[in-house]
């Protein structure tokens, strides 16, 4: 039984990531069709280069309490 709750909450959290995937894949579409192709391009990268620098700042975080 308890195999199986295992089983069913990963696959909630599964869905849970992919629709958070896509609603900010959806949020960026409408965004970026303003601008057309170009805008939709560069606020995907715009997202990507924030979420590196968040990468780099929790990176550093860790290192730091490391030495």
């Amino acid at each position: 039984m308890k195999n199986k709750i295992d089983q069913r909450t990963t696959e909630i959290n599964e869905c849970k990531h992919w629709d958070n995937n896509v609603n900010a894949l959806t949020e960026v579409w409408d965004r970026g069709f303003n601008f057309g192709r170009k805008g939709i391009l560069d606020e995907i990268r715009r997202r990507i280069y924030q979420k590196g620098k968040q990468l780099e700042v929790i990176a550093q975080d860790f290192s730091e309490r490391d030495s």
